[in-house]
């Protein structure tokens, strides 16, 4: 593996991470759920079942929301084709249909505030499926799916503490990664969901957009940069 390339696949998986986590937020302050935690809709789908005077309106968004993230998980495994751990071109064409999906949702909010309706929200789902089964398929140590965030936390805790007892410990070795980088996966999603979150009327329309256009952005960077390294080889 090229060291720089691999420096900049890292880079495009904390991109990934910053979308999911911008996307989460905008869909939950507005609808109540998560298109890209699926953790978020189960309790929200819970929730709804056993108090469903004041949930159910959110339990039939959070299962829609779920039974679209399943769809496209399952689209992406269908769509790659290569080995685990590969970046292919069928890795980068499932990222940039997930970018396409965004960039519908992004023209649908600009177009009457139509944007969280049942098919809507089912269609972002579908785009957050697909992109985390692409990052579940390229197995990032650290990185989980970009949403991951319970597991990514406890993987950066963990291997912080291995770290600080290697410095602190004389005789003790390191087995474990380096922190850093599940460590950048959590606060790309915490300053994603920040984005989210603060986006509010044309700006929800031009976050969604951006970050439609980066998995795009992704898609043909990577697709461009494996061509040249092919070359080079």
């Amino acid at each position: 593996m090229n060291p720089k390339h691999d420096v900049t696949r890292h880079a495009f998986v904390l991109l990934m991470t910053l979308v999911a986590g911008c996307v989460d937020a905008i869909a939950f302050v507005n609808a109540g759920v998560f298109p890209a935690n699926m953790s978020g809709n189960t309790v929200v789908l819970a929730i709804s079942w056993v108090n469903p005077s004041g949930s159910a309106h959110h339990g039939g968004h959070a299962g829609l929301v779920m039974l679209g993230f399943c769809v496209g998980s399952a689209l992406a495994s269908l769509v790659i084709q290569s080995e685990r751990n590969e970046w292919s071109r069928s890795v980068n064409l499932v990222i940039f249909f997930s970018g396409i999906f965004l960039l519908g949702w992004g023209i649908s909010l600009g177009c009457g505030g139509q944007g969280f309706s049942m098919g809507h929200l089912f269609t972002v789902a579908m785009a957050m499926g697909m992109q985390s089964a692409t990052i579940l398929h390229l197995n990032f140590p650290g990185a989980g799916t970009t949403t991951a965030v319970t597991s990514t936390l406890t993987t950066m805790v963990s291997r912080t503490v291995r770290l600080l007892r290697a410095l602190w410990v004389p005789g003790y070795q390191l087995s474990s990664p380096s922190p850093w980088f599940p460590m950048m996966v959590f606060f790309l999603y915490l300053f994603g969901a920040l984005i989210g979150g603060l986006a509010r009327g044309i700006h929800t329309m031009i976050a969604v957009t951006i970050a439609g256009w980066l998995l795009i952005a992704i898609a043909f960077s990577e697709e461009f940069s494996s061509k040249d390294i092919r070359k080079s080889s």
